[in-house]
């Protein structure tokens, strides 16, 4: 899962009030700052038991 920062948060919050539009819709804030799930393509994880 990919985040935004609190700067850029901060940010897209402070351009959201200064146009007096009515807020877009949750999915439209998340493409607009670009939070969502990264897709691993062809990699496999392999997980290790440590605690043996």
């Amino acid at each position: 899962m990919t985040k935004p920062s609190k700067e850029q948060i901060r940010k897209w919050q402070q351009e959201r009030i200064k146009s007096h539009a009515p807020p877009p819709d949750p999915m439209q804030i998340r493409r607009e700052l670009g939070w969502g799930c990264v897709e691993l393509q062809g990699h496999k994880t392999r997980r290790r038991n440590t605690f043996r």
